[in-house]
């Protein structure tokens, strides 16, 4: 079994986003030095009543080159070993959606694989 912490990233109105970074900070040491295995965090556009920080990098965008070298500094430098992908929008025709996720296989996780 494998075990994560989910970090809440919202906050009221008012409170300092640097004291919640720390604390926020805190609890990945905290997670790590705990035996936990991943710590995750989610995004709500509708934050209201609440102030939310903003995670860097929140989709990487690109060609497929673009994508490859955005998932490999993620990987280098923050120890990111796993992605998800999200290949549809609001209006998009499925058919594109089919073409992205056949182009996300054949050139960015295949050679993001060797």
């Amino acid at each position: 079994m494998r075990f994560g912490l989910l970090l809440n990233t919202q906050f009221p109105q008012g409170e300092s986003a640097s004291q919640r970074l720390q604390g926020l900070l805190d609890q990945v040491r905290a997670a790590r030095d705990n035996g936990l295995d991943s710590v995750w965090v989610s995004q709500h556009y509708l934050a209201s009543p609440f102030q939310m920080l903003q995670q860097v990098s929140l989709l990487i965008l690109g060609t497929p080159d673009e994508c490859r070298a955005n998932i490999d500094r993620h990987a280098r430098l923050l120890g990111v070993h796993h992605f998800i992908f999200r290949v549809q929008w609001p209006g998009m025709p499925q058919e594109d959606a089919m073409k992205q996720i056949e182009l996300l296989g054949d050139d960015v996780v295949a050679c993001s694989k060797r």
